[in-house]
This record gives structure tokens, sequence and C-alpha cells, in this order.
């Protein structure tokens, strides 16, 4: 289990990173192609969920992502020493939720790309 918590730990760090790369390296809704028509990335902020839903709504976030940290805590320490897949994809999700989390806390939106 513990295991899991170091991946997702060090996937919110890459995270960061990569965030931090973004912000200083590309303007707003720049991109860079890095192979020709398949893997491209664009920098945009998003206010808001998936496609900018909710937009401006925090609180909603900030309640959304402590129940959504608490249910895959939970989940993963239920699973423990059963499906290393499903904990792997368990704190692949977290890291996320937690990532953008740490977006919102520090700048009011999330870097997305």
């Amino acid at each position: 289990m513990f295991l899991y918590l170091i991946l997702s730990a060090v996937l919110i760090i890459a995270d960061q990173l990569v965030k931090l790369w973004i912000v200083n390296n590309f303007n707003l809704h720049d991109g860079m192609e890095f192979i020709n028509g398949l893997v491209s990335i664009l920098y945009v902020r998003n206010t808001g969920a998936a496609w900018g839903m909710f937009e401006g709504k925090m609180f909603f976030f900030y309640a959304i992502t402590a129940v959504a940290v608490g249910t895959l805590l939970y989940l993963m320490f239920k699973e423990k020493g059963k499906s290393k897949l499903l904990l792997t994809a368990y704190a692949f999700i977290l890291a996320g939720a937690v990532g953008n989390f740490i977006d919102r806390i520090r700048l009011g939106y999330v870097v997305d790309m």
C-alpha cells in the first residue's frame, strides 16, 4: 500500500514540475507539437471542471476533491494486497486530483495542456 502512496506522491511532483515548465515556457494558448500530427500540447487555464463546466465554483471543487481523495484512499486501503493494476490506477487518479487541487489553491485555476 505504501508503494502506491509513494507512486502518487511522485506523480504529484511530476505533475507540478511539468505544469511549472509549461507556465514558464509557453504563453497562454500557445503550444508545441512533439510528434507531427500525433502528439502536441497547448497551454490553457481551466477555472472550472472538464471543458470549463462549473466555472469559478471553487468551493464546489474543494468539496468534490475532498470527497474524491477520501474515497480513493478508502478504496486503496480496502483493495490493499489485491489487484496491483487497480491500485496503480487509483494512485494515478489520486495524483491527478491532488495536483489539480494544488493548482486551484495556489493559482485559482488548473494549468491544463
